[in-house]
């Protein structure tokens, strides 16, 4: 990344989100252990993978893309980047979700959240993501139309 790329106050909120992202990360990892240790419920390690992994990455991203920071000034790459994200999101709910509905995978087995339930939830996330880059661009060549 060059810092040509993007102004200041943009590099200042991709600054902020990697904080966001960072505390998500701890936080996600206190969660996992409290639920754990204290009420019973155990993780796949599949499932933890997938979570400490893909819910912080969620975060960062969303807050990128709300406080303007995901595009650059030169706007190179980054719609195709917003949708090679989006169609990991469907690769995963092609893969997991057949299982899931059939009731050959379950997302919480034996008091154990699976990794199915991981991949659900990131494949979910990962949609969300691009659900609102798409909707704040839509927003902002409406109403740069109307100006």
């Amino acid at each position: 990344m060059s810092k040509k790329q993007y102004d200041e106050k943009q590099i200042i909120e991709r600054g902020k989100s990697f904080q966001y992202a960072f505390t998500c990360a701890i936080v996600v990892n206190i969660i996992i252990y409290l639920l754990s240790d204290f009420i019973g419920i155990g993780f796949a390690n599949g499932a933890i993978f997938l979570i400490n992994i893909g819910l912080p990455i969620a975060i960062y991203t969303l807050s990128m893309i709300i406080k303007n920071g995901y595009d650059g000034v030169s706007n190179a790459g980054e719609k195709l980047n917003i949708s090679a994200l989006g169609g990991f999101g469907v690769a995963l709910l092609i893969i997991f979700l057949p299982d899931i509905i059939s009731g050959k995978k379950l997302l919480i087995d034996n008091a154990m959240i699976t990794e199915s339930a991981g991949a659900l939830l990131i494949s979910i996330l990962t949609l969300v993501v691009v659900l609102v880059y798409w909707i704040k661009k839509h927003i902002e060549k409406k109403s740069e139309n109307d100006e």
